[in-house]
C-alpha cells in the first residue's frame, strides 16, 4: 500500500515525516483495545489499520515543517482547527530521527504535542520523550476552534529537523 501511495504521490518519497503523519492520522481506529501509550498509540495495534482512501482524502491536511531553532522549551508550530460538538480529531506529529543503523546512535529532538480547547485549556498532552511520532485522538465536547500545539522540549539534535503535522 505504501508503494502505491508513493506511486500516486512521488513527493512523499522525500517527505518521510509527512508520509508517517498521514498514515498514522488516517488509520482506522481499533475498537478492540482501549489502552493507550503515552505517545497516543494503542499498545497492541499502534495507530490502527492502514486506510489508503483516508490518506488520499486528507492529503492536504498534512503540513511539512523544517526546524533549525536550537532553543529548547519553545512553541515550534501550531494549527487552529474548527471542531463541532462530537467530532473526532485525530492528529499526528512526526519528526525524522537521525540514524546510522545502530539503535544506540539514533537521536531525535524531543517534541511535545498539546491540544487546547476553545478556552485555551490543555485537554490532551503527549509528552513521551522516547518517540519521534505522536498522536492525539480526541472527541470535542463542544463546538469551537481548538489549537494543536507542538512544543520543542529539548535542544535541536542536529542542524535541521524535518517534521510534519497531519490531522
Amino acid at each position: 500500500l505504501i508503494a502505491l501511495l508513493l506511486e500516486d504521490y512521488p513527493s512523499l518519497a522525500t517527505d518521510k515525516a509527512r508520509l508517517i503523519a498521514l498514515i498514522v492520522t488516517n488509520a482506522y481506529e481499533s475498537t478492540t483495545y482501549s489502552y493507550e501509550e503515552e505517545n497516543g498509540f494503542d499498545r497492541d495495534t499502534g495507530g490502527g489499520m492502514f486506510n489508503y482512501q483516508n490518506i488520499i482524502d486528507h492529503y492536504n491536511t498534512a503540513f511539512n515543517y523544517t526546524n533549525t531553532n536550537g532553543e529548547a522549551n519553545t512553541i515550534f508550530k501550531f494549527r487552529q482547527v474548527y471542531l463541532t460538538e462530537g467530532q473526532n480529531l485525530r492528529a499526528a506529529f512526526a519528526s525524522i530521527a537521525k540514524a546510522n543503523g545502530n539503535s544506540e546512535d539514533t537521536v531525535f529532538t524531543d517534541y511535545d504535542m498539546y491540544l487546547r480547547d476553545p478556552d485555551g485549556n490543555i485537554v490532551v498532552s503527549v509528552l513521551d520523550s522516547s518517540t519521534n511520532v505522536m498522536m492525539v485522538n480526541y472527541v470535542a465536547p463542544s463546538t469551537g476552534y481548538y489549537r494543536i500545539e507542538i512544543r520543542q522540549y529539548s535542544v535541536l539534535k542536529d542542524t535541521i529537523d524535518h517534521t510534519s503535522l497531519a490531522y
